[in-house]
């Protein structure tokens, strides 16, 4: 059950940064954004 339980944390992890990089993808995409940041 450990096997499972380090996949689950695994699974965690990537999808806190996928949403983050997500974010920032949106963030940067954004008109609002000026191109000096």
């Amino acid at each position: 059950m450990k096997c499972g339980g380090e996949i689950t944390g695994f699974a965690e992890v990537a999808k806190l940064y996928y949403l983050r990089y997500s974010a920032v993808k949106a963030f940067n995409d954004s008109p609002d954004v000026s191109n000096e940041l």
